[in-house]
């Protein structure tokens, strides 16, 4: 309901139009129904105290772009700005999933940003033969090229969402689970 991811995120996890900070989460529906909650983002998840509008600080495990500040993807460290991307957010899921345990239920949140401004960095995969694009070109007058960027971008989320979605599946095993996109 929001293009502000900040905003989306709280409305997604609070079931509200207008969230609050504090305000009871999904992660504190699906504690109380028994589950193990990790969330786990390409971004500053400090940024907008989102911690306190997601009910973050109430989760089993919380990894965010700041615990690998070194590898980022993005120019700044700046709580708007930190970004990492898909392929490392990726590990970190993989090393989370590798000491579940499996005991409780498990509710995974995943944050992959790299569709985020400048919709491209060196660590993209050239999914669609297209050359990369510099920040400075991203313009009206160049419309096709940021959409084609854009384009391959999206590509490479796509494939981080096919290995989180094999690998969650591996982790919690059987049927009885449900994956939102």
């Amino acid at each position: 309901n929001s293009p502000y991811t900040l905003w989306s995120r709280a409305q997604l996890y609070g079931g509200a139009l207008h969230p609050r900070y504090g305000q009871t989460t999904l992660v504190d529906d699906f504690k109380q129904l028994g589950y193990t909650v990790a969330h786990l983002s390409g971004q500053d998840d400090s940024f907008g105290r989102s911690i306190e509008l997601l009910g973050l600080d109430r989760v089993d495990y919380l990894y965010d772009a700041r615990q690998d500040r070194a590898r980022r993807t993005s120019r700044s460290t700046s709580a708007g700005s930190l970004q990492i991307s898909w392929k490392l957010l990726l590990e970190r899921v993989d090393e989370y999933l590798d000491g579940y345990d499996g005991d409780r239920p498990l509710f995974l949140y995943v944050n992959l940003v790299d569709t985020h401004f400048p919709y491209t960095h060196d660590e993209l995969d050239d999914l669609l033969g297209v050359a990369p694009l510099s920040r400075y070109d991203i313009s009206l007058a160049n419309a096709e090229a940021v959409r084609a960027a854009y384009d391959n971008t999206a590509a490479n989320v796509d494939v981080a969402i096919q290995r989180i979605v094999e690998r969650f599946r591996e982790a919690v095993a059987g049927d009885d689970h449900a994956i939102l996109v």
